[in-house]
């Protein structure tokens, strides 16, 4: 892709054949007049106009419009060349957008990203696999929830979402976690899943891990939750159902 992507570049130069495209690259021209003709330019599928959107993936005013104008024109080899990009932001709303294409190729570079050493790339990953109803993303979700972390908690909420069985045997294992975040998860999908087996587990937590707990993680402040209080509840609802 790198190949193709250098081969594309010269048209570039004729862009100035182009009005529209030439606003939207003039650097004298504000956000709003280049986010205009970004617009205008939506659906246009010629060389010169999709390589100058993947250049404007670089513009933090133009990323949102040029990159789905890069998806809507079907422009998936740009896309894909963005997930390698050096640029953590264009790298996590490219994998979301490959994500999009639902292709069954892309799904090991997508699920690569979830080990991406920014947080907003790593968990866009989980998001983009999530997004694809297949049977084939499931091996992907469980390897991701295995690994922990804000992205393996994301993965095994979707995991139980789809009612796959994986998501109630990874739970087992990481509610012996010391990460208070993956052991609420477990909770959650013990909760949703689990049988009478998983009340003694549920009831040491019930009774020993009483205090209120933040999260410590994320984009921006966590409310603080009570182990001890999702335990109860996740105990409650394996009463209720009887299993």
């Amino acid at each position: 892709m790198r190949i193709v992507f250098a081969v594309l570049l010269p048209v570039l130069a004729v862009a100035a054949e182009n009005p529209i495209l030439d606003k939207m690259l003039d650097p004298a021209m504000n956000s709003t007049a280049k986010n205009d003709a970004c617009f205008a330019l939506r659906g246009n599928k010629a060389p010169d106009v999709l390589v100058a959107m993947r250049k404007a993936m670089s513009d933090q005013n133009l990323r949102a419009c040029a990159t789905r104008n890069l998806r809507e024109a079907g422009a998936i080899q740009l896309l894909r060349d963005a997930l390698r990009d050096e640029s953590p932001e264009i790298r996590a709303v490219a994998v979301l957008e490959v994500g999009m294409f639902g292709k069954a190729e892309d799904l090991p570079s997508i699920a690569a990203a979830a080990k991406d050493p920014n947080l907003l790339v790593a968990t866009n990953s989980v998001y983009a696999l999530a997004g694809n109803s297949s049977k084939a993303v499931v091996p992907y979700l469980a390897e991701i929830a295995e690994r922990g972390g804000m992205p393996g908690t994301q993965a095994l909420g979707r995991l139980s979402q789809r009612g796959e069985p994986k998501a109630i045997e990874i739970a087992r294992r990481m509610i012996l976690s010391k990460d208070a975040p993956e052991k609420l998860a477990s909770i959650k999908v013990m909760a949703e899943m689990g049988s009478k087996a998983d009340l003694k587990a549920l009831n040491e937590i019930k009774e020993k891990e009483t205090g209120e707990l933040s999260s410590g993680r994320g984009f921006g402040l966590m409310p603080a939750f009570s182990l001890s209080r999702a335990a109860k509840t996740a105990i409650e609802a394996i009463e209720q159902r009887g299993s």
